[in-house]
């Protein structure tokens, strides 16, 4: 269908008339299709009427809505007209039923409705007898109970999914009397049992709790442990409050055949988030146990030392108290000298000055003290990794000379000390110009390479002491431990030992003699 050509407007005054090329164009622009004059447009006036509308399916007009009768009584309750509906439905009746449940009748008229109580039991499902209402009627029995029983118990909360079991609670751990207990940083329970299983004696060894592990073989001495004891005793008190004197008691019998020798108390917790809620119980038990040491026995108790070094020094006992719990702690007695820490717990709290350059001052001071030994004054000793000159620090201020080794700067507070010389060099191509005393590393290097670089200094016989500190990767650290200490062992270095100290992160200090 052609849309008729709209005819044209008369000129407006004032309005420029259109050329008629301009018409023309406009004639020649393609028509989009059929569409009515807009002349023969129907005036807004003449609209229709609302009543004029077509019904919609023999709807009644609003004007014309029945009357409504008398509402039927519940029971009766009449049925409603069919309703055309929009979607075609199946009847409730068409249902396939679920089981043998009974069809329901029509409800009953409110006046006439029985009570709860009297309700018919459903059979239906397993289906259970309705229960008594509060202030309707006398109290009627179900399942045996009357209206105070018991509450109905709530449905359990589905448990989230975690990545890993929740660790057991810590006073419930499973201990065998006479077992080794290792404690060690939490992340690192692994490592141990990797190291006992390298020892050849890693049978039946196994978590019992963080940073706690069990071990049925001999004592091994693990680069990874910062303490170890043999669980003697496991003490197991009412409360707190009869703890102490139940860990006195059980100390005083550890040491019944050596009652003549000196001893040290550690009383301490596993460094983990859920050993550390016993902190509180262990500073009473370290308060309360000598007080009760006392009153058991007034000798006994008046051959206690302040330190474990003071004990190991005289030959005496380490008497050590690990706390699981409120009411639960391992006691144990062993000759200080055998110790595998002198600190309780292997937690070894170092302090340094202000004027230190890093915390790697802590680290030092922690592995001298570890040691057993340190630089005196005068003593010559090559640090190599000095920069910014944590361990430097510390050796200046015991009177050594320091020949520093790094690429980087040192602090500005250690360029004006007369005892340090700096070399601006790599520390593989470093050689001293004669032996020194002490040899000191802190490298952030690959720490194969580091070992073959530190046994190089023993073979050469260019060193009569060694302390390093060695990084470790991410993954095989106890494998990683043990290829450094055999590298460092065949090197010519003797007595050569490993430990991941207080201060220590993802690495382990190492020390060794040369004769």
């Amino acid at each position: 269908m052609n849309r008729p050509k709209r005819p044209g407007s008369p000129a407006r005054p004032g309005r420029k008339p259109e050329s008629p090329r301009s018409t023309d164009n406009r004639r020649a622009k393609p028509e989009r299709g059929a569409k009515p004059d807009r002349g023969a447009k129907p005036d807004r006036g003449a609209k229709p009427t609302r009543s004029a509308k077509p019904e919609r399916g023999g709807r009644p007009e609003r004007g014309a809505k029945p009357e409504r009768g008398p509402k039927p009584e519940r029971g009766a309750k009449s049925e409603r007209p069919s309703k055309p509906s929009r979607f075609a439905k199946p009847e409730r009746a068409e249902r396939p039923e679920r089981g043998a449940k009974p069809e329901r009748t029509s409800k009953p008229s409110r006046p006439g409705r029985p009570e709860r109580g009297e309700r018919e039991e459903r059979t239906a499902r397993g289906s259970k007898p309705s229960r008594p209402t509060a202030g309707k009627g006398p109290a009627k029995e179900w399942n045996g109970l009357t209206r105070s029983g018991p509450p109905k118990a709530k449905r359990a909360a589905k448990p989230k999914f975690e990545f890993a079991p929740p660790s057991a609670e810590i006073s419930k751990i499973p201990l065998v009397r006479g077992e080794w207990l290792y404690t060690t940083r939490a992340g690192y329970e692994q490592d141990i049992l990797e190291e006992l299983r390298l020892a050849h004696r890693g049978e039946g060894a196994r978590v019992i709790a963080p940073s706690l592990i069990a071990s049925p073989k001999e004592y091994v001495d693990c680069a990874f442990a910062r303490q170890a004891m043999p669980a003697k005793t496991i003490v197991k008190a009412e409360n707190a409050l009869a703890l102490d004197r139940a860990v006195t008691v059980a100390l005083r019998d550890a040491m019944r055949d050596q009652t003549d020798k000196k001893w040290a108390l550690h009383v301490w917790f596993p460094d983990s988030e859920e050993g550390n809620k016993s902190a509180r119980v262990a500073d009473v038990l370290e308060r309360t146990v000598p007080l009760q040491a006392n009153a058991l026995d007034v000798q006994w108790a008046a051959r206690r030392v302040d330190s474990a070094r003071l004990a190991r020094d005289a030959g005496g006992i380490l008497a050590q108290v690990c706390v699981l719990g409120p009411n639960r702690a391992i006691v144990s007695a062993t000759p200080a000298v055998e110790a595998h820490s002198l600190h309780a717990g292997g937690r070894a709290r170092m302090r340094v000055d202000n004027a230190a350059p890093s915390r790697a001052a802590m680290k030092l001071e922690e592995a001298l003290d570890w040691f057993g030994a340190a630089p005196s004054a005068g003593d010559e000793c090559v640090d190599l990794g000095a920069a910014p000159g944590g361990w430097t620090h510390v050796l200046l201020q015991r009177g050594a000379k320091v020949l520093a080794v790094d690429p980087g700067a040192m602090a500005p507070s250690l360029a004006k000390n007369k005892n340090l010389e700096h070399i601006s060099g790599s520390a593989f191509e470093i050689e001293p110009k004669h032996p020194v005393d002490w040899l000191f590393c802190d490298m952030v290097w690959r720490p194969l390479e580091v070992a073959a670089m530190l046994a190089k200094w023993a073979r050469r016989g260019w060193a009569s002491m060694l302390v390093a500190n060695i990084k470790l990767p991410m993954k095989a650290k106890a494998e990683f431990v043990k290829r450094i200490l055999e590298t460092l062992r065949e090197g010519g270095w003797h007595r050569v030992r490993a430990r991941q100290l207080y201060h220590d992160r993802e690495e382990v200090t190492v020390c060794a003699h040369r004769k």
